[in-house]
């Protein structure tokens, strides 16, 4: 199993060293399944997840990290709502990565016995997901050129190689459902933009489609379902809503804001609107790119 650390950090001649290398691998997939987090966010680190890889000696670990400053947190911590966060201190943050092989049948073991359990409770929809990703190859010399030619600034420079390997790596594919929204992470989903175009399914190549606000778009679907259920309810009983005439035909009656909704999200004009009423004049990817606290669940 491989893991990722900072090239200029050697603990080949500790007793936990591999241990150590995974929990450091967590904190760099943390950069490449969110764009939102960044070589200076703090990535909160669910205690639940490393108990179940770790056992309680987890602690020993972390303490170790960062006495040895390889690490620092943030020591914000607040019961089922806040894991405490970590990241690499300065000294290895900005450092190019570099792969290292984890063969300790125990740790490998409880790793994938976590992973069997994220894939016992997920529906059938993530099953297919999975599925897909399996699927999926990449240029792998066509990427690596790619970035060597055009791709500027360290950060970026290791992400990107970093994201490649990953996809490169079957093994190393992971579908990530985060707790604060239930979005669906994989290495396909994180793979940047300008590298997508290496990538094919079944040897066949990938198109990607863009629809403007997606998410609040497929609302719409909710919102239809519970003015149609509603309307089917009140025609049952005693108490009726008020319903609107449309081509003749007896429809019910939908709320201006609800129609207001409907309009601006099916011209992809939902963030703009809210940003004009409120006031607010900055790049429109900065206004949805609200951050949110996400338990890594690797």
């Amino acid at each position: 199993m491989k893991a990722y650390i900072h090239s200029n950090l050697n603990l080949g001649a500790e007793k936990h060293s591999e241990k150590y290398y995974y929990i450091i691998s967590i904190l760099y997939y943390s950069r490449i399944f969110d764009k939102r987090i960044t070589p200076e966010s703090y990535v909160s680190l669910n205690a639940k997840v490393l108990i179940q890889i770790f056992g309680g000696r987890y602690r020993q670990y972390l303490k170790f990290l960062l006495k040895r400053k390889i690490i620092e947190t943030d020591n914000q911590y607040f019961p089922n709502v806040k894991s405490k966060g970590y990241r690499l201190t300065k000294k290895y943050r900005d450092v190019m990565f570099k792969e290292v092989e984890i063969v300790d049948k125990k740790i490998i073991a409880k790793i994938e016995k976590h992973k069997q359990v994220q894939k016992s409770t997920s529906n059938s929809t993530y099953e297919y997901l999975e599925y897909c990703l399996k699927n999926v190859s990449v240029d792998y010399s066509g990427a690596y050129n790619y970035i060597e030619q055009n791709i500027t600034g360290f950060n970026r420079f290791i992400s990107y190689n970093l994201s490649l390997d990953l996809i490169n790596s079957p093994e190393d594919r992971s579908l990530i459902v985060d707790s604060t929204a239930g979005r669906v992470h994989t290495n396909v989903s994180s793979f940047p933009k300008k590298l997508r175009k290496f990538l094919s399914y079944k040897n066949e190549p990938l198109v990607e489609i863009d629809l403007a606000n997606s998410q609040p778009f497929f609302l719409n679907l909710l919102i239809l379902r519970y003015y149609t259920e509603t309307y089917s309810l009140s025609c049952s009983g005693s108490n009726y809503l008020s319903y609107g005439n449309q081509n003749n035909k007896i429809v019910p009656f939908t709320p201006e804001d609800v129609i207001k909704y409907k309009e601006l999200t099916s011209q992809g004009l939902l963030y703009e609107y809210l940003m004009d009423k409120m006031n607010i004049d900055e790049d429109r990817k900065k206004f949805t790119n609200i951050r949110f606290n996400t338990y890594w669940l690797f």
